[in-house]
C-alpha cells in the first residue's frame, strides 16, 4: 500500500470501498499493517484528556483512531459564532469536531459544544455520520446517557450542544479508588442499563470502551459518543468504517465478527462482547489477550484464540463473575448474552446472592471447538479412517437419508419457528421486567427522597411501557417541584419569614445573608459580613435582621438599607441561634458546639449590652417565651453523656436564673426549637430522629413524632398551633398534628439534607433551606397524595366512583351512604334510612341509581336512592340473611345480590322483581360480577369454584377449578377476554398466601396466578393493562396483566383495604380503609 493509502486508512478519510479492500489487504500483510500502526503511533500517541471526556466529547476520530489535533492551535472563535450560545473555551479537537465549553443563553446551562470541521477533513461521509450521531443520541433519554439538547447548521458547519458533565473515564474511577468486585459490578450493571436501553431503542453503539464511559463525582456513569452507532439494520455500510479506518484505537474491544471483517453479523451481542472485554479490564486490568503484536495476528488472536480467565490474573474474583465475563467473550454470538439488559440481570443476580444464568462451557464443546481450530492436522490424521468408515456405510445410508430429509426440514422449521417466538417473548417479558424494576426502584427512590434518582429513573422507562404506576410516580413528581427562591453557594444554615411573610432571610456556609422576595420569587439584596452564618431571624416588625456567626459575633442588620446596624461580640464559639423577644428590644443568643460547652447570652438590641450570660451549656437552638422573662435553649454534646444537660432542653428563668431540664430526648437536641404563642409548649427535635411537643410547666412528653430517619434539624409550630412542622437530614420537610403526634404529608423535593425552616406568618407556607444551597417553599394548603376524605364514624366496607368520576359513592357499618364531591373532598349528602348495618353497595350504569343491602342477621333488604338527591325510591326484599354482594349489569337493566345463605338473586331493575334465583355455593359469603356484554353472570365460593351462569335464564354454562381456598372477589376486563378471581382463607389469622388468577375466558384456562395476601376485592384498569387488589396488609397491588410482573404497592401506615376501585377513565384508585377513612390516588399526564 501506498503512503498516501495508508494516510487515508488512519484518518479515515477513504471511501467505503477502499477500506473493505484495504481491510482485506491489511490483515494478510504484516508489513503494511507494521507500517499503519507506526504511522498511528507517530500521529499521536494520547490518550484523550480527561477534561475533553467530561466534556462528553468523545470524539470518534480524535480518541479512537488518534488522528491529529488538526485545530488545537487554531484561534478561540468569536463567542457568539454559535448563535444561542456563548463559546467560553476549546475543550478538544480531533478529526471530525471540536468540542467547546459554552453557555446556552436561553437557559443559562453550560454545555459541551461540538462543531464539525470544516474544509478538506469534512468529506461527506463525516458530514453524514455527524448527523447519525446527532439522530441517534437526540432519540435517546436516559440518565446513563449523555443527552443532546441542541443541533443545528451554521454556514453548512454542523454542531450540537450537549449536557457537560465533568468526571472520569470509567476504568481510572475504578482503579483510582480500588473498588471491591462487588462495587465494580454495581457500577458496571448502571453501563448495561444504558447500553440496554439503546439497544432497546434498535441502537448498537459498536465502539464501547471506558474512554467512552464516563463516570461523574457521584459516581453515576455516563456513555458517551454514538459517533459510529448503528440503528437497527440500517447503516450496515459503514460498518466497515468502524472495523478497518477505527480499528487502531479500539481494536482491544473488537468482538471476533468485527474483528474478521463481517459487517453484517454485527448486532447487540457485538456491543456485550466489548462490555465484555470492559468488565476484564476493570476487574484485572488487563486485556483478555494479548494485543500488543502484529494487527494481523492480533485480528487473528480476537477471532479465533480463548480469553484468558479473569482469576489466573485476579485469583479473588468469583467462579460466578468469571462465568459471566466468559460468557460476554464468546467467539459465537449465539453462545453470548443476547442484550445488556440479560447480562445487567445476571450480575444483579449474583450480587443479590441468587444462582446466574449464566454456565460454564463443557468439556465436550471445548474438545469440539479445540478440534475446530486444529482442524488441519486432525484431519490429515482421521482422514483414511474417516474415508474408509464412510465408503462401507454411504450406500446404506443415501436411501434413509432422502427419506428422512424433508421431515427433518419440517421439524426444523417449526422449531425455528417455535425458537423464534419464545425469544421474541422471552426478550419482551425481560423487557418489562427491568421496567418494572425500575418503577421499584424510583419508588423507593422517592420514599428515600432521592429526588434527583427518582426522576431519573423514571424518565429512563420506555413511553410504549408506561402504565398507572409511572403516571401516579409522575404525579409525586410534580409534587416535588417546590419553588425555589435561589441558591447559596454551601449549605443553607438558618432562614426566617419576616413579620407579614413577603420576606424571607437566609443564611449559609458561604457567609452570606440573602434577602428574598415571597412574591416575585426573586433575590432583593445580600449582607455579607461573616464567614460563616449559623442562623437569622427578623425583629418582630421585620425592620431589622439579626445574623449569627461562625466567627462567634452577632450582627444586626436594617432590613431596608442591607447595612450594618451593630456587631455583638462575647461568644467564644460559634454562635448558633438567634431569637428576639416580642417586643424586639432584646435578642437571645446560643453558642457551643458538639465536643465543647458554649453559653447562652441576652442583649439590648439598642445598646448592644450583655444582659444576661448562662455559662457552661451547649445551645443550638434558642427562643423566648411569649411573657419575655424566661429562654428556652437546647443542645448537647459528645463528651459526657451521663451529664443530665446533654441530649436536654432546658428553661432559664431570666429573673432568678433558675433553670429547668426537660429530658428525654436520647441524643443531643438539635439547632432548632419553638414555643408555642401561649407558652405552654414547647417543641424540639433531635439527632435521635424524633421531635416532641412538651408540657413548658411540668417538662412531661405531650407528643412525639416519629417518622424521620436522620437528624431532625428545624422545627416549629403553625400559627394555629395545631400542627408542627419539621425538617431533617432524610432530605424531607413533614407536618404532623401537634395534639397526637399523627404525620399529615411529607414535602420531598431538596436534593440532599433539609437543615433549617421556618413557617409564615399566616401558616400558608414553608421555606427550608438545604445542604445542597437551595432555598425552597412550599405551600401547606397543597393536596395531599392521598387524598384521604375523613367523616365515617365506622369502618369503610364498600366504594365506588359515579360514572362521570366526579364524585364518589361510600357506606360503612353504620348504615349510612355518603356521596362525596371528588374535587374538594366534601360530602354531598348521605343516605339515611337503613335499620341496622350496611356494608355494600353499587352505582347504576348511568349513576342515577345508587343500591345498598342490609347486613343485619335476619334480614337482607336492598334500598334504591336517587344518587341526585338522596331520598328511597323503593326496596327490594326476598332475602332472609345479611347482604353480601351486589352487582349491576353493565346494560343496567338487571341487578344481582348475594346474601349469607349463599343464594344469588337476579333482578328485572325497572320493575323490581325476581327473576329469578341460582343454585347456592358451598358457604355463605358469593362474590359476583357480570361480563361486559351483560350476557354471563360469574359467582364464587367456599367451595373453591367459579361458576359461569347465563344472565338472562340463570342455566349453568361451565365452571373453572383451580383456587385453593373460598374464591371472595370477581372481576370482567373491559371486554369480557379475562377474568379475574381472588381466594383467602377463612380465619383472617392464618398467614398462608392467598392467590389471585386469571381465567382466559375462551379458552376457560387459567393463564396467571399471582400470590398475594389476604384479598378482598380485585378489578381491572380501564384499558385491561393492569390488576389491582386491595388486601388486609393495608396494601393495594397492582400486576401487570401481560406477564403478571408485580407492578406497584400502594400502602397506608394503620388499617386494612376493604374495598378498592378504579376511576372510569383509569386516572386515579380510591381504596376503603378499617380507619374510617377514604383515600385517593391521582396520575399525571396519562394519555
Amino acid at each position: 500500500m501506498s503512503n498516501e493509502n495508508l494516510a487515508a486508512l488512519v484518518d479515515g478519510s477513504a471511501s467505503d470501498e477502499q477500506l473493505s479492500a484495504w481491510h482485506d489487504h491489511i490483515a494478510t500483510c504484516d508489513s503494511c499493517a507494521a507500517k499503519a500502526k507506526q504511522r498511528q503511533a507517530g500521529v499521536t500517541d494520547r490518550e484523550p484528556t480527561a477534561e475533553a471526556a467530561a466534556a462528553g466529547s468523545s470524539d470518534p476520530d480524535a480518541t479512537i483512531t488518534g488522528k491529529p489535533d488538526l485545530d488545537a492551535k487554531a484561534e478561540l472563535p468569536p463567542s457568539d459564532a454559535i448563535p444561542g450560545y456563548r463559546i467560553l473555551k476549546q475543550l478538544h479537537s480531533g478529526g471530525q469536531g471540536i468540542v467547546y465549553q459554552a453557555v446556552q443563553e436561553s437557559t443559562k446551562r453550560k454545555v459541551a459544544l461540538k462543531v464539525m470541521l470544516e474544509g478538506p477533513f469534512a468529506g461527506k461521509d463525516s458530514k453524514h455520520r455527524f448527523e447519525r450521531e446527532i439522530a441517534v443520541v437526540g432519540s435517546l433519554r436516559h440518565p446513563g446517557i449523555v443527552p443532546i439538547f441542541d443541533s443545528g447548521q451554521v454556514q453548512g458547519r454542523f454542531f450540537y450542544a450537549m449536557e457537560y458533565i465533568r468526571g472520569e473515564w470509567l476504568s481510572e474511577y475504578v482503579h483510582s479508588r480500588k473498588l471491591s468486585v462487588d462495587d465494580t459490578l454495581k457500577l458496571f450493571k448502571k453501563v448495561c442499563d444504558a447500553v440496554d436501553y439503546a439497544h432497546q431503542k434498535g441502537v448498537i453503539h459498536r465502539d464501547l470502551k471506558p474512554p467512552n464511559i464516563l463516570v461523574n463525582s457521584r459516581g453515576e456513569p455516563h456513555v458517551l459518543d454514538f459517533g459510529l452507532a448503528k440503528i437497527g439494520g440500517a447503516e450496515i455500510d459503514d460498518t466497515l468504517v468502524s472495523v478497518t479506518g477505527q480499528v487502531m484505537g479500539t481494536l482491544a474491544y473488537m468482538s471476533p465478527e468485527q474483528a474478521s471483517g463481517r459487517p453484517d453479523e454485527v448486532d447487540m451481542r457485538s456491543d456485550v462482547y466489548a462490555l465484555g472485554v470492559i468488565l476484564f479490564e476493570l476487574l484485572t486490568g488487563e486485556y483478555p489477550y494479548d494485543v500488543s503484536g502484529q494487527m494481523a495476528e492480533t485480528l487473528r488472536t480476537i477471532a479465533e484464540v480463548g480469553p484468558r480467565r479473569p482469576s489466573t490474573i485476579r485469583p479473588k474474583i468469583n467462579n460466578e463473575v468469571e462465568t459471566i465475563i466468559l460468557k460476554c467473550l464468546s467467539k459465537e454470538r449465539e453462545r453470548r448474552y443476547y442484550t445488556a439488559g440479560a447480562l445487567a440481570d445476571d450480575i444483579e443476580r449474583f450480587l443479590a446472592g441468587e444462582p446466574i444464568e449464566a454456565k460454564r462451557d463443557s468439556v465436550l464443546y471445548i474438545l469440539r471447538k479445540t478440534l475446530r481450530r486444529y482442524k488441519a492436522p486432525v484431519a490429515v490424521a482421521a482422514g483414511f479412517v474417516v474415508l474408509i468408515t464412510f465408503s462401507a456405510v454411504v450406500m446404506s445410508v443415501l436411501y434413509y437419508r432422502a427419506e428422512t430429509n424433508a421431515r427433518a426440514a419440517q421439524t426444523a422449521q417449526a422449531a425455528e419457528a417455535n425458537a423464534r417466538e419464545l425469544a421474541e417473548d422471552r426478550a419482551d417479558q425481560l423487557v418489562r421486567s427491568s421496567y418494572f424494576q425500575t418503577i421499584k426502584l424510583a419508588q423507593a427512590a422517592y420514599e428515600r427522597a432521592q429526588i434527583r434518582h427518582f426522576k431519573e429513573l423514571l424518565d429512563g422507562c420506555p413511553e410504549e411501557l408506561r402504565g398507572w404506576e409511572w403516571y401516579h410516580l409522575n404525579y409525586l413528581r410534580s409534587r416535588c417541584e417546590a419553588a425555589t427562591l435561589g441558591k447559596h453557594a454551601g449549605s443553607v444554615r438558618g432562614v426566617a419569614f419576616n413579620h407579614d411573610g413577603t420576606l424571607v432571610a437566609s443564611g449559609g456556609d458561604d457567609g452570606v445573608v440573602r434577602i428574598w422576595d415571597v412574591r416575585a420569587r426573586r433575590p432583593l439584596r445580600q449582607l455579607t459580613g461573616h464567614q460563616r452564618v449559623f442562623d437569622v431571624t427578623f425583629s418582630p416588625d421585620g425592620s431589622k435582621i439579626a445574623s449569627a456567626g461562625g466567627d462567634g459575633t452577632i450582627i444586626l442588620w436594617n432590613t431596608d438599607t442591607a447595612s450594618e446596624i451593630r456587631r455583638l461580640t462575647g461568644h467564644r464559639d460559634s454562635v448558633r441561634s438567634v431569637a428576639f423577644d416580642l417586643t424586639g428590644t432584646r435578642l437571645a443568643s446560643g453558642s457551643g458546639n458538639w465536643f465543647s460547652r458554649g453559653t447562652v447570652r441576652v442583649w439590648n438590641v439598642d445598646s448592644g449590652e450583655q444582659l444576661h450570660v448562662f455559662e457552661g451549656e451547649a445551645s443550638y437552638g434558642v427562643a423566648f417565651s411569649p411573657d419575655g422573662r424566661r429562654i428556652v435553649s437546647g443542645g448537647g454534646h459528645f463528651p459526657d453523656q451521663s451529664d443530665p444537660n446533654v441530649n436536654a432542653a432546658m428553661i432559664f428563668d431570666l429573673d432568678t436564673g433558675a433553670k429547668i431540664t426537660f429530658e428525654g430526648h436520647e441524643q443531643p437536641v438539635w439547632e432548632q426549637l419553638a414555643v408555642s404563642r401561649d407558652g405552654r409548649r414547647i417543641v424540639t427535635g433531635s439527632t435521635d430522629n424524633t421531635a416532641r411537643v412538651w408540657d413548658a410547666r411540668t417538662g412531661q412528653t405531650l407528643a412525639k413524632f416519629n417518622g424521620h430517619t436522620h437528624t431532625i434539624s428545624g422545627v416549629a409550630f403553625t400559627p394555629d398551633e395545631r400542627h408542627v412542622v419539621s425538617s431533617a437530614y432524610d432530605a424531607t420537610v413533614r407536618l404532623w398534628e401537634a395534639d397526637t403526634g399523627a404525620e399529615i404529608i411529607t414535602f420531598r423535593g431538596h436534593e440532599g439534607a433539609v437543615t433549617t425552616i421556618s413557617v409564615s406568618p399566616d401558616g400558608m407556607w414553608i421555606v427550608s433551606g438545604g445542604g445542597d444551597g437551595s432555598v425552597k417553599l412550599w405551600n401547606v394548603s397543597g393536596d395531599r397524595e392521598p387524598v384521604v376524605l375523613h367523616g365515617h364514624g365506622f369502618n369503610i366496607r364498600s366504594v365506588s366512583f359515579t360514572p362521570d368520576d366526579a364524585r364518589i359513592v361510600s357506606i360503612h357499618g353504620d348504615g349510612i351512604v355518603r356521596l362525596w364531591d371528588v374535587a374538594t373532598g366534601s360530602v354531598l349528602r348521605t343516605f339515611e334510612g337503613h335499620e341496622g348495618v350496611a356494608r355494600r353497595l353499587a352505582v347504576s350504569p348511568d349513576g342515577n341509581v345508587v343500591i345498598s343491602g342490609d347486613y343485619g342477621d335476619e334480614h337482607g333488604v336492598l334500598r334504591l336512592w336517587d344518587a341526585e338527591m338522596g331520598r328511597e325510591l323503593g326496596r327490594l326484599e326476598g332475602h332472609t340473611r345479611a347482604v353480601y354482594s351486589l352487582a349491576f349489569s353493565p346494560d343496567g337493566r338487571k341487578l344481582a345480590s348475594s346474601s349469607k345463605t349463599g343464594k344469588v338473586k337476579v333482578w328485572d331493575v325497572q320493575t323490581r322483581r325476581e327473576l329469578f334465583s341460582l343454585p347456592e355455593h358451598t358457604g355463605n359469603k358469593v362474590p359476583i360480577a357480570f361480563s361486559p356484554d351483560s350476557r354471563m353472570l360469574v359467582t364464587g365460593g367456599a367451595d373453591r369454584l367459579v361458576k359461569m351462569w347465563a344472565a338472562d335464564t340463570g342455566q349453568p354454562l361451565y365452571e373453572l377449578s383451580g383456587h385453593t381456598h373460598f374464591v371472595s372477589a370477581l372481576a370482567f376486563n373491559s371486554d369480557g377476554t379475562l377474568l379475574v378471581s381472588a381466594s383467602r382463607l377463612v380465619r383472617y389469622t392464618d398467614p398462608e398466601l392467598c392467590a389471585v388468577r386469571v381465567w382466559d375466558v375462551a379458552r376457560r384456562k387459567e393463564i396467571l396466578n399471582l400470590p398475594s395476601p389476604w384479598v378482598v376485592s380485585v378489578a381491572f384498569s380501564p384499558d385491561g393493562s393492569r390488576i389491582m387488589a386491595s388486601c388486609f396488609d393495608a396494601t393495594i397491588r397492582l400486576w401487570d396483566t401481560a406477564t403478571g410482573i408485580e407492578a406497584l404497592v400502594l400502602r397506608v401506615d394503620t388499617g386494612e383495604f376493604k374495598d378498592a376501585a378504579f376511576s372510569h377513565d383509569g386516572t386515579r384508585i380510591i381504596g376503603a380503609c378499617d380507619d374510617f377513612a377514604i383515600r385517593l390516588w391521582h396520575t399525571t399526564g396519562m394519555p
